[in-house]
């Protein structure tokens, strides 16, 4: 097992005794060692502490996907608030 899948291991364990700072941390070394990786990044989206924080987690995951098809219908607008930034504490992709 990866050192990168230890952590999301270690993670999914912290958030399931809801322990979502420690999640938050493992998941961020996670990401820090691997930022394209689509389990770290929808795990990120649970302990996220804002809405604003959770789009961006999976937008972020869903934008990683290569194999992500486009919709054949035009995109709806995003519900992410206006001027709504990246937190510090989550790296850029």
């Amino acid at each position: 097992m990866s050192e990168v899948q230890s952590l999301i291991v270690q993670a999914k364990k912290a958030y399931a005794s809801r322990d979502k700072e420690k999640a938050k941390d493992l998941l961020l070394k996670a990401i820090d060692l691997d930022e394209r990786n689509e389990s770290a990044w929808m795990l990120m989206t649970a302990v996220a502490t804002t809405l604003d924080e959770q789009l961006i987690c999976l937008e972020t995951c869903c934008g990683s996907t290569p194999t992500t098809k486009k919709p054949n219908r035009p995109a709806r607008k995003s519900t992410r608030s206006k001027g709504a930034r990246r937190p510090r504490w989550m790296p850029h992709p």
